[in-house]
């Protein structure tokens, strides 16, 4: 099997700072980034779906074998998402509460999820999608959620891999853990394994090692 290397973006101030060649202009750094790692987690996406055309760019300036694990928008996440990070054509037909986050209905959620598949097509055929990543909010709560409100995005995504990770530690109880496990092994969907500080606060998850898809990558922060 083998393991692809990488960290999560390629413009973290600190990687910018610290890493690139002085001078080095922000178009070349993906370039000069994809000389060196296999892989790469693309951070942005979380905040906004980009355009298609930015993941043709993506696709044409990196080299054949390399991967992008593509972050899904916060809304999909089940983080607190603003009108604003939403496609402009779709801020008028959407609820939000009080506070003025937007509520998160199946319609809308089967819409950014074609969305998303539809701005990565680009990597797809150019076989450099590796996965896309869910990444839980500790809200995601095991006594208020259930595992099935993931399905759709699972599935609206196939046959490109999600991995799951979560931030609640909730969810690797002795009771609790190896029926997730079972949930992500028959949805075809990828346990990230997470290297946490000790701790037993709600949002660190246990350092736990478990496979539930032949995908293996490292992923670190570029700092």
């Amino acid at each position: 099997m083998a393991v692809e290397v990488g960290t999560s973006s390629w413009s973290d101030p600190g990687f910018v700072e610290h890493w690139y060649p002085q001078g080095l202009a922000a178009s070349q750094r993906l370039a000069f980034y994809a000389e060196r790692f296999d892989a790469v987690e693309l951070n942005s996406s979380f905040y906004a779906i980009p355009a298609v055309s930015t993941a043709e760019g993506w696709a044409e300036g990196t080299p054949d074998g390399f991967t992008f694990d593509v972050k899904l928008h916060r809304l999909l996440s089940r983080h607190a998402a603003q009108l604003k990070e939403l496609p402009r054509d779709l801020r008028d037909e959407v609820e939000t509460n009080d506070r003025g986050r937007v509520l998160l209905d199946p319609p809308l959620q089967d819409e950014m999820v074609r969305r998303t598949a539809e701005a990565m097509k680009p990597l797809a055929d150019a076989g450099k999608l590796g996965a896309y990543l869910l990444q839980l909010p500790p809200a995601f709560d095991p006594r208020r959620n259930e595992l099935d409100e993931l399905a759709p995005v699972i599935e609206g995504l196939s046959p490109v891999p999600v991995a799951v990770e979560f931030r609640r530690r909730s969810w690797a109880s002795q009771k609790r853990f190896e029926g997730v496990l079972d949930w992500l092994s028959a949805h075809d969907a990828v346990f990230v394994c997470v290297d946490t500080p000790p701790g037993d606060h709600v949002p660190i998850f246990p350092p736990i090692d478990a496979v539930t898809n032949d995908i293996l990558k490292v992923l670190g922060n570029s700092e």
